[in-house]
């Protein structure tokens, strides 16, 4: 059984696929889009950036058969009123795709993940300073800088960390009320 961790943003949408037995990453990707276009400098509407980002999703969730989908939840500490906005759509939209596929999903507030990360406040370097090599290795392998997702799929790797044991706590309840 597969389960698929993200951290979403426009700019780059981190997923991590595991296996739920390894618990393993099995495949990691950064879904990217760009706000402006290079050459006219003119922005792209917000809509089809997150229809990309869906469609993209869409075909990582079917490759892989994933059950469950695991990301966080949204961040009310935000100043930026329109991003705080733009991200909601994005979340929201997120949550029909799952829907409408019929895969079971769970929000963490962002505060959990980082707390479950380093069992307490800790920045994004010292979460990725934290991975296991081989995840870390998984990773170089994708060429991605910490400017470009490599700090993003750090924190989808401790959302779906998080997100296994939550599984497993919940099979552990069924298990024992049967």
């Amino acid at each position: 059984m597969n389960i698929c961790a993200i951290d979403q943003s426009f700019t780059h949408t981190a997923i991590n696929i595991f296996d739920l037995n390894s618990e393993e990453v099995i495949y990691s990707t950064v879904i990217k889009t760009l706000n402006k276009d290079k050459k006219t400098k003119k922005e792209y509407p917000i809509e089809l950036r997150i229809k990309f980002i869906l469609e993209e999703l869409s075909k990582v969730l079917e490759k892989f058969d994933c059950q469950f989908v695991f990301l966080e939840g949204l961040s009310f500490n935000n100043r930026n009123s329109t991003s705080a906005r733009n991200l909601a759509g994005l979340y929201y939209a997120m949550l029909l795709l799952f829907l409408d596929k019929q895969i079971e999903y769970y929000s963490f507030p962002p505060t959990s993940v980082k707390a479950f990360a380093l069992k307490g406040n800790s920045s994004k370097e010292e979460m990725y300073d934290r991975l296991p090599d081989n995840v870390k290795e998984l990773f170089s392998e994708l060429n991605v800088k910490k400017t470009t997702g490599l700090l993003d799929l750090t924190d989808s790797y401790y959302i779906g960390k998080l997100g296994i044991k939550k599984v497993k706590e919940e099979l552990i309840k069924e298990i024992e009320e049967l």
